[in-house]
């Protein structure tokens, strides 16, 4: 599943064909299918923090009309309780040893 005609396929968001995009359940699935590399996207808070989301205003994930770099971290994580669409960095911590970064 990794791999088709010599090409890498890369879990596009996690395995976002049947889970939201840029979750955890979602890039558990794509794993647990066999995916090696994995896709997402990361947007830094106003104190400079990562956290994965697509969109650069947090309006279709939390239902808050704000931009994520005008927003600090302890802002996001709270408005993060309030909706599974949202990666905080504290969960990051699991995937951590078996992820290798390319920019």
């Amino acid at each position: 599943m990794t791999e088709a005609n010599g090409f890498t396929i890369i879990a596009h968001r996690g395995f976002s064909e049947k889970l939201p995009k840029n979750t955890f359940p979602a890039f558990d699935l794509a794993i647990g299918l066999g995916f090696h590399n994995l896709e997402l996207d990361v947007q830094l808070t106003k104190d400079k923090i990562p956290v994965i989301i697509h969109d650069s205003n947090l309006l279709r994930t939390t239902g808050v009309n704000d931009l994520v770099s005008e927003r600090k971290y302890n802002q996001i994580k709270f408005l993060g309780r309030q909706s599974t669409n949202l990666v905080l960095r504290e969960k990051s911590t699991e995937y951590r040893g078996w992820r290798h970064y390319h920019q």
